[in-house]
């Protein structure tokens, strides 16, 4: 049975029908051009980012500090902005509040949880099965479908491993992750993206909580770019470029 999608569902995204080559009227549901271009300058701006480095981030890791400020749902906005174009795959390394098959309206398969359970996620087509369609074309998700008492971190070994795969199967990777702060989680996660981006709630977030987040992932020496500023009059990033701190307009 399809589940309701609480973002899917939601004013971002809008709902069209469409012929298929079998001659069959299909729903399909697309981000709304409202919402796509901000993200696509958050694209842009990642990829003026690459000039540092010389390489494209192709994984790409959103966290918030805290609980609560928008993480998940920039997530999908970017990962549905970024399948207009290109194969994307929305990965959730929440171990704590995961929401994704919430948000997108998916099913109860187990997810990352149990493909690296373990640290086993070595089995041939393991990562293919628990992959799933979305109704975004060219939008698919690897969901942390936990029941919310199985916490325990799997080994960075089989993260890194389920990273390698889907790098060949898809052009871009967004993860979804824990909040920095209060957890180990994305600290030990982090220096596996090629890049990472701070989400932080216009007008809630305390300055100094933002500072810590942004400290701390520096301190495990992940690659951190700057900061999407959400709670806004519309729920876009208005800032990637500039690094938190920075007091520039």
């Amino acid at each position: 049975m399809e589940r309701a999608a609480r973002i899917l569902g939601s004013h971002w995204f809008h709902r069209r029908f469409t012929l298929t080559p079998e001659g069959r009227y299909v729903t399909a549901t697309e981000l709304a051009d409202w919402a796509r271009g901000p993200y696509d300058q958050l694209h842009k701006n990642l990829l003026l980012r690459s000039k540092d480095t010389g390489t494209v981030p192709r994984v790409v890791l959103l966290a918030s500090a805290r609980h609560g400020e928008g993480a998940t749902t920039t997530a999908v906005l970017l990962a549905a902005s970024l399948a207009t174009t290109h194969r994307c795959l929305l990965m959730e390394l929440n171990f704590r509040r995961p929401g994704i098959a919430l948000a997108l309206g998916l099913d109860g398969n187990p997810g990352l949880s149990a493909l690296v359970r373990n640290g086993n996620s070595h089995m041939s087509g393991n990562v293919e099965r628990v992959v799933q369609r979305t109704r975004v074309e060219n939008l698919f998700a690897l969901p942390n479908a936990i029941d919310g008492t199985q916490r325990a971190l799997p080994e960075i070994d089989a993260v890194e491993t389920v990273l390698r795969e889907v790098r060949e199967s898809f052009d871009y990777v967004v993860i979804d992750a824990a909040p920095v702060l209060g957890y180990p989680d994305t600290a030990l996660f982090a220096p596996l993206a090629d890049a990472v981006v701070l989400v932080v709630a216009a007008d809630s977030t305390p300055v100094e909580t933002s500072l810590e987040a942004r400290r701390q992932i520096e301190r495990a020496q992940a690659h951190i770019v700057g900061a999407v500023l959400t709670r806004q009059r519309r729920f876009v990033p208005e800032v990637l470029a500039r690094h938190l701190g920075s007091t520039e307009g």
